[in-house]
């Protein structure tokens, strides 16, 4: 029995797969976003679920957690929901931050 190239990076991938699969089993979203809600004229931070919905074509499920007027009151709220260690482990790995367009600027991650 040979084993080729292909095998081997399948078998990694696996790997590599399962191992992200686990870290973030650990973790309630798999992000925390904060986008701007044109309708509301408000920035809106939600966390992703980490499970995907069944109902909508596998689109990932959204929990709205707070809304704010100003981008900096949003991004702090943010950083509660998805870094505080008070109360538990914390709940989300980054947050990602999306301008009013919707165009994904950057991530942040726990200092």
């Amino acid at each position: 029995m040979s084993v080729t190239i292909k095998d081997m990076c399948a078998v990694q991938a696996e790997r590599e797969r399962e191992r992200y699969e686990a870290k973030m089993a650990g973790y309630v979203w798999s992000s925390v976003r904060v986008q701007y809600c044109a309708d509301q004229k408000e920035w809106i931070v939600y966390g992703v679920l980490n499970k995907r919905n069944p109902i909508n074509d596998g689109e990932s499920r959204r929990e709205i957690l707070a809304s704010s007027r100003l981008r900096a009151f949003a991004i702090a709220d943010a950083k509660l929901y998805a870094f505080d260690t008070s109360c538990g482990p914390m709940r989300a790995p980054w947050i990602d931050l999306y301008r009013k367009d919707g165009v994904w600027i950057d991530a942040i991650h726990p200092a």
